[in-house]
């Protein structure tokens, strides 16, 4: 009988606790997969809502007291279209939205005669201003309301009329909405500030225009700060809060986890001293034992890494049947999550395992068939 069958055996005698174990480290997986999928698509949409595809930087000020980028005035916006390299700067109100219905929607305020506004609506009506009461939703937003182009929304006390649907590959911006800066910085009380800039850089632009930009914005524009496109959304005090809390959650609930494998197996001990003393009789040397018990934890950590993966792929797959549930969130899985959950029960079957194979290798043979002959172990 092989080590692997062998440890295979010593569960299946104790299905419940076996199952009970397994249990435990499949909900630790499946917390941990399920919490940063929904980080991962948190930033994503935090990202494509804040961004453009035509957009190459971003300015914008952040401070320890918000979140989110903080407020600055417009005049600094429009300056900072005269920078060199700087072929057209947008000044962007960027914030979240309460209509009607309770539903919550990111929305953007910008000038509707910009490359932004064009992206989406290239047509504007003649005469249009930014004081125009009407919004463009993404699809993904439109569905969520129930809205349709030409239906009105009510917005505080404010009555909107849906202008327009727009629908792109990027599901983030799809989740998002536009109005004319004047009508957000209103609704937002907000009036004459901005707290994004976009830029579109001269045609040519390197890293070494962004470096450059960086070092004037730093010595005209104190607390401005620049990124690319790219970079945007993980530079957020937001984004950095969100994924510390994930992470201590994640740790917590695979610790949790750990604890209750390692419990399993020292109880699998205590009922199988008569047996490892035997063992150890007949020649078995304390790393062979050390084997058996780490190849007992490993199973388990393994068969609850493939059922927390599942769990997490079943609530990906919930979540995009009923979007509603989590309004323009949605989860982002890495491809490689399964190699990652594996790699993750190995190291929390490793771990588990320690204080057993300790406790089980350091009692001598001998003193463990003295106690059984005796009456039995205690």
């Amino acid at each position: 009988m092989t080590l692997l069958s062998l440890s295979w055996n010593n569960l299946a005698r104790r299905k419940m606790r076996t199952v009970l174990s397994i249990a435990g480290v499949s909900m630790g997986v499946a917390a941990a997969g399920i919490m940063f999928s929904l980080v991962v698509g948190f930033e994503k949409s935090l990202g494509g809502n804040l961004l453009s595809g035509q957009t190459d930087a971003v300015v914008m000020r952040i401070t320890a007291r918000s979140p989110f980028p903080a407020a600055f005035t417009r005049s600094r916006a429009e300056e900072l279209g005269k920078l060199t390299g700087v072929e057209e700067a947008v000044p962007v109100l960027w914030g979240f939205l309460h209509p009607e219905g309770g539903k919550t929607i990111p929305v953007q305020g910008v000038p509707e005669n910009s490359f932004l506004w064009k992206k989406f609506a290239p047509k504007p009506e003649p005469g249009a201003s930014e004081e125009t009461d009407s919004i463009l939703l993404g699809s993904s937003a439109a569905e969520l309301l129930g809205k349709t182009a030409g239906e009105s929304l009510r917005v505080r006390s404010r009555k909107l009329t849906v202008a327009g649907i727009f629908e792109t590959t990027d599901q983030a911006e799809n989740a998002g909405s536009l109005l004319p800066l004047g009508v957000m910085q209103e609704l937002t009380g907000k009036a004459g500030q901005v707290n994004l800039v976009h830029l579109r850089l001269q045609e040519g632009w390197d890293a070494r225009t962004i470096a450059t930009l960086s070092d004037s914005l730093s010595r005209r524009f104190r607390g401005l700060h620049i990124f690319q496109s790219g970079e945007l959304a993980g530079n957020l005090p937001a984004m950095q809060i969100v994924r510390a809390v994930a992470t201590v959650t994640s740790a917590l609930m695979l610790g949790i986890a750990v604890l209750g494998v390692t419990n399993c197996l020292l109880m699998n001990i205590s009922e199988q001293r008569r047996e490892i003393a035997i063992l150890r009789s007949l020649g078995w040397r304390k790393p062979r034992v050390a084997i058996l018990l780490t190849t007992e934890s490993l199973t388990i950590c393994l068969i609850g890494a493939v059922v927390g993966s599942l769990l997490t792929l079943a609530f990906g797959w919930a979540i995009s049947q009923r979007p509603e549930w989590f309004g323009s969130l949605r989860p982002a899985l890495d491809p490689l999550f399964p190699l990652q959950a594996a790699g993750i029960a190995t190291a929390c079957g490793l771990l588990a395992s320690l204080f057993p194979v300790f406790r089980a290798c350091n009692m001598p043979p001998a003193a463990r068939l003295e106690h059984w002959t005796s009456g039995g172990f205690r």
